[in-house]
């Protein structure tokens, strides 16, 4: 069942390739497109964003016990779930942001990023080309008191690649 789809896959993804290959400026336009997007979404819901996250410390004495052991890089059993914290405040508002002004499926990846959907829209296929459609990545990433601010631990999901398909 897994493989059933692999060649017809392989084929659509060299096809696709070879078009964005020759129009690179498409792949730029809609990402610019998708983050200008989200950054309308953050610049609407920036107050309810942060309301929702400092909600966390208030809520501080129903959670405290209940922190994650081993979250991040050499646990020393004082961690706070921030990460939690943010996947559940920006991601959820995101997602009902995308609702109301895309056509929205699930990827049905079974990993990936912390969000991750597939939006529609006629102004994608104006910016495309050849399909209404893209996929969205989103890895939510929220620093807590003892975190390096400066530095982000990055998924191979998250790294763009040469678009070289490995069979």
């Amino acid at each position: 069942m897994f493989k059933q789809y692999a060649q017809a896959q392989y084929d659509a993804y060299q096809k696709a390739l070879a078009y964005y290959q020759e129009n690179p400026q498409r792949l730029i336009d809609a990402e610019r497109f998708v983050m200008d997007e989200i950054l309308h979404f953050i610049d609407i819901h920036q107050p309810e964003i942060i309301r929702d996250y400092n909600e966390a410390s208030y809520l501080y004495s129903f959670w405290k016990n209940y922190p994650p052991l081993d979250r991040g890089r050499a646990p020393i059993g004082d961690q706070y779930p921030w990460i939690e914290v943010g996947e559940q405040v920006f991601g959820n508002k995101l997602q009902r942001h995308f609702n109301a002004n895309f056509s929205v499926k699930d990827s049905g990846l079974p990993s990936g990023a912390d969000d991750r959907c597939i939006i529609s829209s006629e102004r994608i296929r104006q910016i495309l080309g050849n399909t209404d459609s893209v996929w969205v990545f989103i890895d939510i990433k929220s620093t807590g008191p003892r975190d390096d601010y400066d530095h982000a631990v990055m998924s191979p999901y998250q790294i763009s690649g040469a678009g070289i398909w490995k069979k």
